[in-house]
């Protein structure tokens, strides 16, 4: 069974009412870097090649990096499932889109932004059943779709860390002032929370982003 694309903006607004994933004590979802960035603070940088920080969750749980790590996992899922999930996402539109899909790259090492969840969209990602290429721990779509709903206001109005975070990132990222793209604000602020996962707020985050623009 696919979820219709019609249900996008129902999932992103309403947030079906489901069991609610405890987040705490889990790390940020690191995303993959583009070409350029990896070759400038990985490659060529202070950050190992190696790093889920370089590599972003996906590529770090596939390519079991978490072993050299020292993170005790028995499974590539187990290594998935010690990260909170990423946010839902829309298909994005216009220049949106170009960024996302990363077409103005010209870079080889880019092509997979075409067939990303941020180029995408959640829904046509689950759909396509591209988390089984990339190791997500999913038995069908809905399953994929259904974990990257955020708990809203309603009968548990508890919001974790993560959630409070993540909402805060995408305000930011959304009206930054910083001649950013979308897409590449939320990738340095997924490495910035990657790098102060003990922030009580999103300000250190923030100031982590601002500095490195």
């Amino acid at each position: 069974m696919k979820y219709s694309v019609a249900l996008v903006s129902a999932f992103a607004a309403a947030s079906m009412a489901g069991p609610v994933e405890t987040r705490q004590n889990k790390k940020p979802f690191v995303e993959r870097t583009r070409d350029d960035f990896f070759a400038k603070e990985c490659r060529d940088g202070p950050h190992s090649p190696t790093s889920e920080f370089c590599l972003g969750t996906r590529e770090y749980c596939m390519r079991k990096g978490y072993k050299s790590e020292g993170e005790p996992f028995d499974s590539v899922q187990d290594c998935f499932r010690s990260r909170e999930t990423p946010a839902f996402q829309e298909p994005p539109s216009g220049k949106q889109r170009f960024d996302a899909c990363a077409t103005d790259s010209r870079y080889w090492g880019d092509l997979w932004m075409q067939t990303s969840e941020a180029c995408l969209g959640t829904v046509e990602f689950c759909n396509q059943k591209i988390y089984e290429k990339d190791g997500e721990p999913f038995d069908s779509p809905e399953a994929c779709v259904d974990s990257r709903k955020t708990p809203q206001s309603g009968a548990n109005k508890e919001v974790s860390k993560g959630d409070d975070i993540r909402q805060k990132q995408a305000e930011f990222c959304t009206n930054n002032k910083l001649g950013l793209t979308e897409a590449a604000c939320k990738i340095l602020s997924a490495q910035c929370a990657f790098e102060n996962q003990d922030a009580t707020s999103f300000d250190a985050i923030a100031e982590c982003v601002e500095d490195r623009a």
